[in-house]
């Protein structure tokens, strides 16, 4: 999965630079939100989501569209297509859900798959190249039917 985060805003960046200044490291006041069992617990979960079949079509279709699509020279691959799947159903999890509805995977196809793909006419996984494949996957979901 690849993330953008971009620049913190402002106030968040004087914050950070106060927060430099000080004599104590940052790092030392972040507090861990999970223990190391949880963790693993917690990934054994998402693999109980429930899925529908036609969800699980859908996440195969979303795929398989990427291999066809003649402005991909490269589409995406069963490890990707598997990335997806279990990213999706994290989400529903992390959202308090143990179903997958269609949104969990119109929301992780760009950070799942954008870096998995390779637009015609590039040759290197470039910020550019990345853009332009998020942008075509954004269009391959949008044609494709949404499971009811």
């Amino acid at each position: 999965m690849r993330l953008t985060i971009g620049y913190p805003g402002e106030e968040a960046e004087r914050r950070i630079l106060e927060e430099s200044a000080g004599v104590e490291d940052p790092i030392e006041r972040i507090e861990p939100v999970l223990s190391r069992e949880q963790v693993p617990a917690l990934q054994a979960i998402v693999d109980e989501v429930h899925v529908e079949p036609s969800l699980l079509d859908y996440v195969m279709e979303v795929v398989r569209a990427t291999r066809t699509e003649p402005r991909l020279r490269m589409g995406v691959s069963p490890r990707g297509a598997i990335a997806l799947f279990r990213a999706a159903r994290a989400y529903a999890l992390v959202d308090g859900r143990r179903y997958l509805v269609p949104d969990d995977v119109q929301r992780l196809v760009v950070p799942c798959l954008a870096h998995r793909v390779l637009p015609a006419g590039t040759t290197a996984a470039t910020a550019e190249a990345h853009e332009e494949a998020a942008a075509l996957l954004d269009e391959i979901v949008a044609g494709i039917s949404v499971p009811v």
